[in-house]
């Protein structure tokens, strides 16, 4: 059986806080123009066997329409639900690249929490921003874990990225 650290649980109130910030900023901030032509533009992307728009990055439109078809159509959460999940879960990359450079659990909780908790990345964080932010941060982490002695890790770093 596993063992729940003190460290563990803290960072996971941590990501709950974050994905409850996420969903009230999400519901409170109005949509704006860039995020009007690129909500609708996932609908059904899926189903239409498009590989790709011109628009953006296609892996952003992919989720957006899951997450379409989860919440059952198109509204204001619905089209934000991908940012709300990877902005939530870029506080564990955080703590997981402060660990790997600081090695001190206080600072990457630290660290965790204000991103958790950050107005900036609250307000500003509606759009495909926190998805992108998410993934480039996972990209950093294997590519410190690559310089630190695993090469393997680079590769890892390469996906993420791109």
């Amino acid at each position: 059986m596993m063992k729940i650290t003190k460290t563990s649980l803290i960072l996971i109130l941590l990501v709950l806080v974050a994905l409850v910030l996420r969903f009230i900023s999400a519901y409170h901030i109005a949509i704006g123009t860039d995020e009007m032509i690129y909500s609708v533009i996932p609908l059904n992307i899926i189903s239409a066997g498009r590989l790709s728009t011109v628009e953006q990055a296609p892996v952003y439109f992919y989720l957006t329409d899951i997450g379409y078809k989860l919440t059952g159509g198109l509204s204001l959460i619905s089209g934000r639900l991908p940012s709300i999940i990877f902005g939530s879960f870029a506080v564990l990359v955080v703590f997981l690249i402060t660990q790997e450079l600081f090695g001190n659990k206080n600072i990457s909780l630290l660290s965790a929490f204000f991103v958790a908790v950050s107005g900036y990345l609250l307000h500003f964080g509606q759009e495909m921003d926190p998805t992108a932010f998410f993934f480039s941060l996972f990209s950093f982490y294997f590519f410190i874990k690559g310089l630190k002695g695993n090469p393997n890790h680079i590769y890892l770093s390469v996906v993420f990225l791109a």
